[in-house]
């Protein structure tokens, strides 16, 4: 017969983590790189030249022919772009996360390749 004896204390030792004031620091910053130009934005697009408050930018948005044809064209754009990526993404997200076909890795490989491959392909189109 054996007798338990109780575990001894593990002295801690103190440890000081970096992490969480490195991420609130990343955080912030990435906060006031995004919400700084969006508010700056949406500000000059409330007022005229004088700083008085007007809507009238928003009409000549739509109503300018030099604006409404890059208005069009950017909207057209966007919405079939968005429904293309979502008819092939949804799918291949699907059958990535949850059926075991095969090159699923480099499946995974080529979508994480896309993120890194518009700055370059942008670079070399203005060539």
């Amino acid at each position: 017969m054996t007798i338990a004896s109780p575990a001894l204390a593990v002295p801690s030792t103190y440890r000081i983590d970096v992490s969480w004031p490195i991420l609130i620091l990343f955080a912030a910053l990435l906060c006031v790189l995004i919400i700084l130009p969006m508010s700056w934005l949406f500000y000059y697009s409330l007022v005229d030249r004088n700083g008085a408050f007007t809507l009238e930018n928003f009409k000549t948005l739509v109503t300018d022919p030099v604006f409404v044809e890059p208005l069009t064209t950017t909207v057209i754009l966007a919405t079939s772009s968005s429904i293309i990526c979502c008819a092939f993404a949804a799918p291949m997200g699907w059958l990535v996360a949850r059926t075991d076909i095969p090159l699923r890795r480099t499946v995974r490989s080529l979508v994480t390749a896309s993120f890194v491959t518009p700055p370059f392909l942008g670079a070399i189109g203005s060539q």
